[in-house]
């Protein structure tokens, strides 16, 4: 299908924000915009490091947006949004949405509350042991434990994760980088606690599932960018590996009972596929590896979006 359902559309596409990832949201924001620029009209709403809204450098209500739109595109992370309040008060349960849930992002901004729900649901992920920023030892006696505990290297994230499809990749392998680490962290006013995770060795690979493209329920992308962590050169799947991850895709994708898309960032070894990250906003910006994914199949950015926008208008107006 290369139209929407319902000409004329205004299409609102949120980006922006607060914190480290604000850029990245602006690119994938942006991107978004101009694949659908010339099949519908588009409102480039820019949200401040504040939280307000802007149309066009005019700050605005939510509640105008919703008027204003047919259907709204957040390039903000829904873990950020959530943690941030982006989307509050449920005003965007009235109008169509992709990436604008509160419920998924309470999900995947709790890294042991999602790493649980895959567990539950089959999937497996990193052994880990979670640490709370008001623990009684301090920070010397969380590092101790971390340094005792758990099999060296390890890694190590915020509990309650920013962007979580930036899967943690950088092993600690002595106790002053583990200290260091939850030094750095505990400087945010907003620490909650750390997660450490082992260090899984195997190829990592990203794997996309698209909500009802081409019949399917749930439609598994090939995997792509596929790199060995532990040589930290570029690999290959075999067949067997692909197939694999694209279950383990399919599994998380149910697990978490995500509607539209997901991608999962996970490591393939010999002992299985791990889940690592989960995004579910998508990114079609230049740098993003989707491309390369959706090459594979015969689709690219500007098919996904009207794909994804149709998606999203038939399951509200069914809802």
């Amino acid at each position: 299908m290369d139209g929407f359902l319902h000409d004329n559309l205004i299409i609102a596409v949120i980006r922006g924000g607060a914190g480290e990832y604000s850029s990245r949201s602006l690119s994938a924001g942006s991107a978004i915009a101009r694949a659908l620029e010339d099949v519908a009209t588009i409102l480039d709403i820019f949200v401040d490091t504040d939280g307000v809204w802007h149309i066009a450098g005019v700050p605005k209500k939510q509640g105008d947006i919703v008027n204003r739109a047919d259907l709204v595109i957040s390039a903000i992370p829904v873990a950020r949004a959530y943690r941030d309040d982006v989307f509050h008060s449920g005003i965007f349960d009235m109008v169509p949405s992709i990436g604008t849930g509160h419920a998924e992002g309470a999900l995947l901004a709790r890294v042991p509350h999602l790493y649980e729900t895959l567990r539950i649901g089959g999937v497996k992920t990193p052994r880990m042991k979670v640490y709370h920023a008001d623990g009684p030892d301090g920070w010397s006696g969380m590092a101790e434990d971390i340094f005792r505990s758990m099999p060296l290297p390890v890694v190590m994230r915020p509990t309650l994760d920013e962007f979580p499809d930036e899967a943690p990749n950088q092993p600690i392998k002595d106790f002053d980088g583990i200290f260091r680490v939850l030094h750095t962290y505990g400087a945010n006013p907003q620490f909650e606690g750390i997660v450490a995770e082992e260090y899984v060795r195997g190829k990592r690979v990203t794997v996309y599932v698209i909500d009802g493209f081409r019949g399917e329920a749930s439609y598994v992308v090939p995997p792509v960018y596929t790199f060995d962590v532990d040589e930290q050169t570029q690999a290959s799947l075999s067949l067997a590996e692909s197939r694999y991850a694209q279950e383990t895709a399919r599994m998380a994708y149910d697990a978490l009972d995500i509607n539209g898309f997901a991608r999962f960032d996970m490591v393939v070894g010999p002992s299985g596929a791990y889940v690592l990250g989960v995004y579910s906003v998508p990114d079609i910006s230049a740098s993003s590896p989707i491309h390369r994914a959706l090459e594979h199949v015969g689709a690219d950015g500007k098919k996904l979006m009207i794909h994804m926008v149709n998606r999203a208008l038939d399951m509200h107006t069914y809802a």
